[in-house]
């Protein structure tokens, strides 16, 4: 089969009818030629929904935390991480204790996740987009899977909206 070289007027998003004419205006009204042109359009098509499908993998949310029936310590039991927990000009490694917990707040979803400390001390911080994706891209997609997974955590500072606001970004330890 002859791999054809799709013009760019005949894009896939193009009516049926509008592509026949436009194949005629160009002097190929060969049935055949038509029949592998909509063959390899077809393939072209299919290409970019794999491509759409790879890209609406990666954003997959972490699984959430399934319910027990047994009490057992929360996320929630822990304080707050807070930009002050974390030296000036400098990091704090921490281990991944729990798997992510999903909350619904009015910026959309937000990942609550337990951390411990190298000294001992344990802490739950509501991580940032930017963070989310580190941490997805280098440990998998599955929260089960970040338990016990290491990350520093450093102070940046952002401009959101106008304001000047300091936040805590987390990167994977390699």
């Amino acid at each position: 089969m002859v791999a054809l070289k799709v013009p760019p007027e005949f894009e896939p998003e193009l009516p049926e009818k509008v592509r026949r004419v436009l194949w005629k205006d160009m002097g190929r009204n060969d049935a055949a030629r038509w029949k592998e042109y909509r063959i390899e359009l077809e393939r072209e098509v299919e290409r970019r929904k794999r491509k759409a499908a790879l890209r609406w993998e990666r954003r997959k949310p972490v699984t959430q935390t399934p319910k027990t029936e047994t009490p057992e310590r929360t996320t929630h039991d822990f304080p707050y991480l807070t930009s002050s927990d974390i030296p000036k000009d400098g990091f704090r490694r921490a281990t991944i204790i729990r798997p992510p917990e999903v909350t619904e707040t009015k910026w959309g979803k937000r990942y609550r996740i337990a951390l411990e400390f190298e000294d001992g001390d344990k802490r739950r911080w509501s991580m940032n987009d930017t963070t989310f994706w580190n941490l997805s891209d280098n440990y998998g997609t599955k929260a089960s899977e970040w338990i016990g997974k290491r990350m520093e955590l450093k102070v940046k500072h952002f401009r959101i909206q106008g304001k000047d606001v300091t936040g805590i970004v987390g990167e994977p330890v390699k």
